[in-house]
Formats: structure tokens, C-alpha cells, sequence
């Protein structure tokens, strides 16, 4: 039995919570209010689990292949329009490959169909607040000093109507302590920040508050393996997107992107909602 019930958080949200029928708490949402929900129900003695969100990075090494890394970085940062907690919002590019790349996933960016409904390749934005909120990054990642590549606006066109559309958004010239790469978007904002080698491209990816999930595109075994031991995240991938996950696996992340107690999904979605009994049983 699945029971839903709405209303503003600070007065179902704390009631649910807080409430002495409640044995376990599950939240998905931003990491403000995510502190607020695991603090009100771990005061209560419930078990939390998180899901705050993250900065995901893809980390594009020297040897990579251009055209499938524009491919992976494109797919990660515009599918579902930007608004996955696991998409890819920063592009860390070795400066051999840099140009090359942002020529490819420019590109495909510029050929994604915007619209309604399942025949289009990426539909608008949730709610205008969120559209506000991704036109208000784009406007802050230029006044930084960051090169719009392309997008940063709304489309124009009748089909698009009264709708929370925003163009597919690629920005260079990004430096590690710009705002657009730190702060969660959650819209179709790339960030691309060029690196001189893997060691720079891996602190980089690391050097964010968050840590949900991540990948590395590369020929080099020993740079994959490196990758997924030394990369700062709940999931790590090689040579695909940062999106996608299996229901049979735990998922969740480390730093901002979860309270690191019990993960999602899988075996350990499971256990979450288990309690453990000890029986000695003697006739």
C-alpha cells in the first residue's frame, strides 16, 4: 500500500517525520532540506536514508576517444533535460582533447529536438522556478567569466508555448572555483574545465562538496582502475555516462550527496526497510 500525502514540508513534512508511528525515514530531495529531515528523524531514533543530489563529473583522460566522450558527455548532461541527480554537470577535459571535444558535444547539443511528448529528444523543465533557477546559472556562470559555447536561453517556437523550456547549455573556460562548477544546477548546464593531466583531472573531480556520481572516459586500463578507487563518489563508471543505474544495485553517495548511513536500492535497499532478528531456539 502506497499512501501519499501533500502539502509544504514544514508542516507534512515535519509531522511525518517526526511522527511516533514512523520507523524509517526515506528522502530524494536538496540537501537543505535533507539535513533538516535525517537531524528531526534521527532525534527520534529513526533510521534515514539520503539522496541529496550531487556535481557529477565526467573526467575526459588523453587518450579518450573524442567522438564517443561527446557522445557520453552530451547524454549525460541533457537527458531528462538536466534534472537526474546523477547527470553530469562537469566535463573535466585533458587540454589535448579539450577543443575537440567541446566541438563534439556542442554539436550535439545543437542537433537535440526540444519539445513535448516522446517524439522530441529532451522535453522542458519541471516547474518555472526551476527554468528561473537554470536562466539564473547561466547569467552567473557569464558574469564569472565563463564562454557560453552555446545554448543559455529559451527556444523560440510556437510548440513550445507557455512551457519551462531551456536550450541545451555548454560552457568553457571554467574554472574549478566558479559557481557553475560547484553548485547543483539541475538543469541542461555543462561546465568544462580543462586540465593538464589525469592526476589534476581526478583532484578536480574530487574537489566538490558533493559526491553522488561520477565517470572516466579513457583507453588506459591503469587510469580506469586509479579512477574508481581514488574518484570521491557513491558511483563510479568507466567509459559511460554518469546516468543510468541498475535496480540491483546499492546506490548512493558520499560528502553532501548522502548521509552515508544506508543506501537505496538492491540487497542494501532491502536491509533498510528490514529489521534483524537473532533467534536461540532449544527444545
Amino acid at each position: 500500500v502506497a499512501n501519499l500525502v501533500t502539502g509544504p514540508g514544514s508542516e507534512v513534512g515535519d509531522a511525518i517525520v517526526t511522527h511516533e508511528d514512523v520507523d524509517a525515514v526515506s528522502f530524494t530531495g536538496s540537501g537543505q532540506v535533507g539535513h533538516t529531515v535525517y537531524d528531526k528523524a534521527t532525534d527520534g531514533g529513526k533510521r534515514v536514508q539520503t539522496e541529496l543530489g550531487g556535481k557529477n563529473p565526467t573526467v575526459v583522460a588523453e587518450s579518450a576517444d573524442v567522438e564517443e566522450v561527446g557522445e557520453i558527455g552530451a547524454n549525460g548532461a541533457f537527458g531528462v533535460t538536466g534534472q537526474a541527480c546523477t547527470a553530469c554537470s562537469r566535463a573535466i577535459v585533458h587540454e589535448s582533447v579539450h577543443d575537440e571535444f567541446v566541438e563534439s558535444v556542442v554539436a550535439r547539443a545543437e542537433e537535440i529536438e526540444i519539445g513535448p511528448g516522446d517524439e522530441y529528444d529532451m522535453g522542458p523543465q519541471v516547474s518555472e522556478s526551476e527554468l528561473e533557477g537554470t536562466l539564473d546559472y547561466v547569467e552567473v556562470a557569464e558574469n564569472e567569466g565563463a564562454t557560453l559555447a552555446t545554448g543559455g536561453g529559451r527556444p523560440e517556437g510556437d510548440r513550445f508555448g507557455d512551457g519551462y523550456y531551456v536550450e541545451p547549455t555548454v560552457f568553457t573556460d571554467v574554472e574549478r572555483d566558479f559557481r557553475i562548477a560547484q553548485e547543483e544546477v539541475f538543469g541542461p548546464v555543462l561546465a568544462v574545465i580543462e586540465v593538464s593531466d589525469f592526476d589534476e583531472g581526478v583532484e578536480v573531480a574530487n574537489d566538490s562538496d558533493y559526491g553522488l556520481s561520477a565517470s572516466v572516459v579513457t583507453d588506459d586500463h591503469t587510469e580506469a582502475d586509479r579512477f574508481v578507487r581514488e574518484v570521491e563518489a557513491g558511483v563510479a563508471k568507466v567509459n559511460a555516462k554518469t546516468t543510468g543505474l541498475e535496480l540491483n544495485v546499492p546506490f548512493g553517495g558520499f560528502k553532501q550527496s548522502s548521509s552515508e548511513t544506508w543506501r537505496e536500492q538492491g540487497d542494501a535497499g532491502i536491509d533498510f526497510y528490514t529489521i534483524e532478528r537473532t533467534v536461540y531456539d532449544n527444545f
